[in-house]
């Protein structure tokens, strides 16, 4: 059976009664939990049930059950809506937290797969007695209890993950192609350049070693990200990937030259 995990919300609303409530230590469990949630809106914390839960959030059944090719009705799980005309949430039990992923067609979202952030907090979904900001008032539609959802069908786990690879490829090819129109260079100056990085050190205030890694893009070598992150990687304690992409991503040409190296 599943032990549940809650989050009080404020009463006709989608606002969370505390703040930072996607972590665990401010979230309610278990039946020691109905008292406080008395007289509130109650959202199920997905991620932090025990097992985690994974909600089908359905928001146009016209168009997501025909995407989905099933029908919600006959998945054998907790079934509930909101009031809201098309709109259901069908609940399962995960092995492990997912990240959700919203599906849209025509500009518009028809279902979302729901549980987790991608850093791995909860994301919560209203179950009744809840009130929706609407006026209408969330209710189930079949009689089989959250604690006795059944796991998430492999239909719609393999559906999940081609949706995540799909969104991830798509962002990957998105990404800006880093040009700074190199021309042609030559052994010697590549190997000037790395020379007068060798006498300066990595490990330096950050406004420097922003500076530096502008002067090295200025010089035009065809390597020079390569030998920026080389240079970079001489402070391992403090190199950053993420950081170094972010500043190479943000340079602009004509602030800075190799005069800033030589200084």
């Amino acid at each position: 059976r599943v032990k549940l995990a809650f989050v009080p919300m404020q009463r006709g609303t989608k606002k969370p009664m505390r703040k930072n409530w996607n972590k665990r230590e401010n979230c309610l469990f278990g039946d020691d939990a109905l008292d406080q949630l008395s007289g509130h809106n109650v959202a199920l914390a997905l991620a932090y049930c025990d097992p985690p839960m994974g909600c089908l959030d359905i928001d146009d059944t016209t168009t997501a059950l025909g995407l989905l090719r099933l029908a919600a009705m006959a998945l054998g799980a907790p079934v509930c809506t909101s009031g809201k005309p098309n709109s259901l949430k069908v609940f399962f039990k995960l092995e492990k937290p997912l990240e959700s992923i919203a599906v849209k067609q025509n500009g518009r979202v028809s279902f979302e797969y729901r549980c987790a952030t991608k850093d791995g907090l909860t994301v919560s979904d209203c179950i009744p007695p809840s009130i929706h900001p609407l006026g209408t008032a969330y209710r189930w539609l079949n009689d089989i209890a959250l604690t006795d959802a059944p796991p998430m069908p492999e239909q719609l786990l393999d559906d999940r993950h081609v949706r995540i690879a799909e969104r991830d490829a798509t962002k990957q090819t998105a990404q800006p192609i880093r040009s700074f129109e190199f021309t042609c260079d030559s052994p010697r100056s590549e190997a000037l350049l790395r020379k007068l990085l060798d006498y300066i050190n990595p490990d330096c205030d950050r406004d420097i070693w922003v500076q530096v890694i502008f002067a090295i893009l200025s010089t035009g070598q065809t390597q020079a990200v390569s030998i920026a992150q080389s240079w970079s990687e001489g402070a391992p304690d403090r190199f950053n990937i993420r950081d170094f992409n972010a500043t190479i991503d943000s340079y602009r040409s004509g602030h800075y030259s190799t005069g800033t190296l030589d200084y």
